[in-house]
């Protein structure tokens, strides 16, 4: 090899090493000054604390109604369904025995399902039994459904005559005494007192461990559920019954075709031998008077009268007594033969038409 080719050859090799190391020093700088730089410049990670940190939004959700503690009082509830003026309770499950009481649609009750079937449905009230025709209970969801549609924050007494007095002390005066097993309207829950409303207009105080209290439903009336009671007086009040929905007609006597309230007692008991005056003011005198713990189903309350909305001063309405603190009565034109608590307006007297 000539000298010539020698040395350009060592020049090629040095441009081609040069070359590479310029060609790296470049490299190094891009990777320093621009991936390493932007790096260094990324902030650095931070712990997010329990102040900082973002929350999930918050549901709101509906709070609980009230009124569904119904279900709870009840193990195998059963309520009257809608669409029937009522149900008769029977004896036995049998149409054929004897009616003991009656049920409007929402009322409510314990059901014996250990003697319930498709056809009959067994009732439990405070030691009570009785039968209604299972078509016309319901059942299940569709029971609780009706239940919210028609309980009443209740104060139901759990010891015979339970006193009621004017305050809430043991040393008020008392008022009356309230039977076992009625349901009254909470007015006021007051701790240790319940104040509770009695009958139109009056109210008073019942010390709340001597009761239940809650949202209840209206129970089915048993005509003997606190005093048995004659035949006589149970089929007076099943007649009437036949009576149920009827025309109220001023001055009419006739059962079946319109009455007035007097006329409707006037010949509903003399088909049982109860002979009465025409009208409530001197049917007030029939009978013997009696007191209200006394009263039992067929007897007779008399009411005051209303004239152009305006009470009147003497009796000018009577009704038939059920039990329960329920009446039947020939109420008015709007109202017909209807039932109500038996306080529904201020009374006068109640009269024992039987003599028993």
């Amino acid at each position: 090899m000539t000298e010539n080719k020698w040395r350009k050859r060592v020049a090629v090799a040095v441009i081609c090493v040069a070359a590479i190391a310029a060609e790296a020093a470049v490299w190094e700088k891009f990777v320093t000054t621009t991936l390493y730089g932007q790096a260094r410049a990324m902030p650095e990670p931070t712990e997010v604390s329990a102040e900082t940190a973002p929350t999930e939004p918050v549901l709101e959700t509906e709070a609980p109604d009230p009124q569904e503690a119904v279900w709870a009082n009840y193990s195998h509830l059963g309520v009257i369904r809608e669409g029937y003026a009522y149900a008769d309770i029977y004896a036995s499950p049998d149409s054929y025995a004897a009616s003991i009481g009656k049920a409007l649609p929402g009322y409510g009750f314990e059901m014996d399902v250990s003697e319930s079937n498709a056809t009959w449905t067994k009732v439990n009230l405070d030691g009570h039994t009785g039968y209604i025709r299972s078509e016309y209970v319901a059942t299940g969801d569709e029971a609780k459904e009706l239940a919210l549609t028609y309980c009443i924050n209740a104060v139901i007494p759990q010891t015979e005559q339970l006193p009621c007095h004017q305050e809430a002390s043991g040393e008020s005066a008392v008022i009356l005494t309230l039977p076992k097993g009625e349901r009254y309207e909470m007015v006021e829950d007051l701790g240790e007192w319940v104040k509770i409303r009695i009958r139109a207009g009056v109210e008073g105080y019942v010390e709340k461990s001597q009761t239940l209290c809650g949202y209840y439903l209206e129970s089915p009336i048993f005509y003997e559920r606190s005093t048995e009671i004659p035949d006589v007086r149970r089929d007076v009040i099943n007649e009437a019954w036949k009576y149920y929905g009827g025309e109220y007609v001023w001055g009419g006597e006739v059962l079946g075709e319109g009455v007035d309230c007097s006329g409707f007692v006037l010949r509903l008991y003399e088909q049982f031998g109860v002979f009465l005056h025409r009208v409530s003011a001197e049917q007030a005198g029939d009978g013997t008077e009696v007191s209200l713990s006394q009263m039992k189903p067929g007897d007779l309350i008399f009411y005051h009268g209303y004239h152009d909305g305006a009470v009147t001063e003497g009796v000018g309405h009577v009704a038939i007594y059920m039990g329960n603190g329920k009446i039947i009565h020939a109420a008015s034109e709007e109202k017909g033969i209807c039932m109500d608590n038996w306080d529904y307006i201020p009374y006068i007297t109640v009269r024992n038409v039987f003599g028993d």
